[in-house]
């Protein structure tokens, strides 16, 4: 094109930098608008995904109008912004390709003057339009890859933001290798633990002893499942405030120390597979005669029995053909498989009929003498026979000592013990 005409390819060249600019405009305004419909499309797929988890409560509860009012609500947000990232992406197109009409129609206009000057050839003026659609067309074509560009570049900053969130645990450089049998003596030492800048944990001291049997209460919110959670390493804490036979917990890896605790919560979870699988979790150190006598031990053994193909039984997702306490004795079976030398029971019988919890307590009864346990419990009469029952008052230790010694010290534990006597008694009454 120069070599053809000087004035008009730099008259062409203008365009350029005219084209840039509105790119630069376009990027910077739907940059924004794309952010927003990931976002939007996110919210939708999360309301979706609680719908479905949540259906028997919203039939339950006949909330089928207005989830699926707040659906469309949801879902109406979502179709604005994508009909605003449409709309001006077909402006940007549009654009681009207009312009390129319009630089040929100034270059016809400018260049038709030189040709009937005879400055230029008629020839040279259709050959210069067809280098200018040679320089057009990849422009307009890069014009409509920035939009897919853009849209890209939003999800791509979403996915680099979970790629760069820093790791809330920190593993140890070089990790204690740990003996092959702990004692499973626990040390809790001025812990200090917050969510976000509040407080949840405040100053716990504690020592539990080799074989102790340890239970833990307190209020809602108390800071008892905190405390289990740090001592499985679930978040950093402070070097120096928790130890696991003198050693600082922080210098073990964490997956080293999971394996040396084992821990049944009220809500657990079952994967789709069979029940032998459920139990040993993939170990396969565990054979199938261990994890038959684990399942014996917490009485789960007989309703396996009864199931189609025992063991081998496939399991739907979390579980759902099997009934809850079903569920928490599968639970119960898969620690004891593992045979850790601390047990930690988080309202673990909650969930189980009274016959299925007199055999539970049996074997807990065999089962705690021969680790250290710690048991939370909000029904007081589960743990009465406790070595030790510590009260945990606003992350703080409120009150320690036996069963008999609290009730005698008429402080948080006596309060709670009268009050879930009197529910109990009124409970019967009214039966």
């Amino acid at each position: 094109m120069l070599s053809i005409n000087v004035e008009t390819s730099l008259l062409l060249l203008t365009y350029l930098p005219l084209l840039a600019v509105i790119t630069m405009v376009f990027r910077r305004y739907t940059r924004r608008l794309f952010r927003l419909v990931r976002q939007s499309v996110s919210a939708l797929n999360q309301n979706l995904q609680e719908n479905l988890n949540g259906l028997q409560v919203v039939q339950i509860s006949g909330r089928e109008d207005f989830n699926y009012t707040r659906y469309q609500r949801i879902n109406a947000n979502n179709l604005g912004f994508e009909t605003r990232s449409m709309r001006h992406e077909t402006i940007y197109t549009s654009f681009n390709e207009n312009i390129a009409s319009l630089a040929i129609g100034v270059i016809l206009w400018f260049a038709g003057g030189q040709v009937i000057q005879e400055t230029i050839t008629l020839g040279s003026l259709i050959l210069f339009t067809r280098f200018i659609d040679m320089l057009f067309h990849p422009i307009v074509v890069l014009g409509e890859q920035i939009n897919i560009l853009f849209r890209a570049m939003a999800s791509g900053e979403r996915i680099f933001q979970a790629l760069d969130w820093d790791e809330s645990l920190h593993e140890p450089e070089n990790p204690v290798t740990l003996p092959e049998r702990l004692q499973g003596k626990i040390e809790f030492r001025n812990l200090e633990f917050a969510y976000r800048d509040e407080p949840v944990i405040k100053g716990v001291s504690l020592t539990i002893q080799p074989g102790e049997n340890l239970a833990i209460v307190g209020t809602t919110g108390s800071g008892k499942s905190t405390l289990i959670r740090l001592l499985n390493r679930f978040y950093d804490i402070p070097d120096g405030s928790v130890f696991l036979d003198g050693i600082d917990i922080n210098e073990i890896q964490s997956k080293d120390l999971r394996q040396r605790i084992g821990v049944v919560l009220q809500d657990f979870h079952i994967f789709s597979g069979s029940i032998h699988d459920n139990i040993t979790l993939g170990d396969t150190s565990l054979t199938r005669a261990r994890v038959i006598a684990a399942a014996q031990y917490v009485n789960a053994h007989q309703f396996i029995e009864t199931l189609p193909d025992g063991y081998d039984t496939q399991l739907s997702e979390r579980g759902q053909n099997l009934s809850q306490g079903q569920r928490q004795l599968l639970a119960f079976a898969r620690v004891l498989a593992a045979n850790p030398e601390i047990l930690v029971l988080d309202e673990a019988t909650a969930n189980i009929d009274s016959e299925s919890e007199v055999l539970i307590q049996e074997a807990l009864e065999v089962l705690t003498t021969m680790r250290t346990s710690i048991i939370i419990a909000h029904r007081l009469q589960t743990i009465q026979n406790s070595d030790r029952i510590l009260v945990l008052d606003e992350g703080r230790v409120a009150e320690l000592g036996t069963h008999d010694e609290l009730l005698q010290a008429k402080g948080i534990y006596h309060t709670l013990h009268n009050f879930q006597f009197r529910q109990d008694s009124g409970l019967r009454e009214s039966r």
